[in-house]
């Protein structure tokens, strides 16, 4: 599964309340590395039982700065169990 994060929506929502293993990748439309790990994930997240979040850090700067992401590529991998979840 594969989801777009857009304004309005729930970042806690998507990501800490998914029952499925979420990957949170943070790019920019103008990152060289970006436009070729984007792709892989992707393929991965259709293959695979995981949900990959995709957050422009362009459009949603305050969450990178939130996830203390330096540069603009970065990729987090969150699981929940318990109600808790770990990165």
């Amino acid at each position: 599964m594969v989801h777009s994060f857009t304004e309005g929506e729930s970042f806690e929502q998507l990501v800490y309340n998914n029952p499925l293993p979420v990957i949170v990748h943070f790019y920019a439309n103008w990152c060289g590395p970006c436009k070729k790990l984007g792709p892989i994930l992707e393929s991965d997240a259709a293959k695979q039982n995981f949900c990959l979040v995709k957050v422009n850090v362009d459009d949603h700067p305050d969450l990178a700065d939130s996830d203390q992401t330096a540069g603009c590529m970065k990729s987090l991998f969150y699981k929940t169990q318990q109600n808790q979840y770990s990165r």
